[in-house]
């Protein structure tokens, strides 16, 4: 829970209760202030990095999902794909689902587009 109070001005304490009470030398106020009060941010430290890479989304959303399912069920990793495609490797594929889940995974030509669209700009 946060703890939280505003300090009371000299002038109000004129009549209260608490003017009855002499000071505590062996307090140190600055101390408890110190120790006490909230931090302030540095907006600039909060900030991100300017040379992180923005990230950009050239697929839909559910085609990602979809694509990450299907290469997620294949018992070969993802990045050995395009080698054993490219090596004729049928031994890296379990079968034939193996290979229609790759083909489904396969960009279409609008993909395709807006992949080289990407890459020109």
């Amino acid at each position: 829970k946060s703890f939280s109070w505003d300090k009371v001005p000299d002038a109000r304490l004129a009549g209260s209760v608490w003017q009855s009470f002499a000071a505590a030398d062996w307090v140190d106020f600055d101390d408890i202030e110190e120790r006490f009060q909230q931090a302030v941010r540095n907006k600039n430290a909060d900030s991100k990095p300017a040379d992180k890479p923005k990230q950009v989304n050239l697929l839909d959303l559910k085609r990602c999902t979809a694509v990450g399912i299907r290469m997620a069920r294949l018992k070969v990793p993802w990045q050995a794909v395009g080698g054993a495609i490219l090596a004729l490797d049928g031994a890296a594929f379990e079968g034939g689902e193996d290979i229609a889940t790759v083909l489904q995974c396969l960009p279409t030509e609008e993909e395709k587009g807006v992949l080289q669209a990407y890459r020109q700009a």
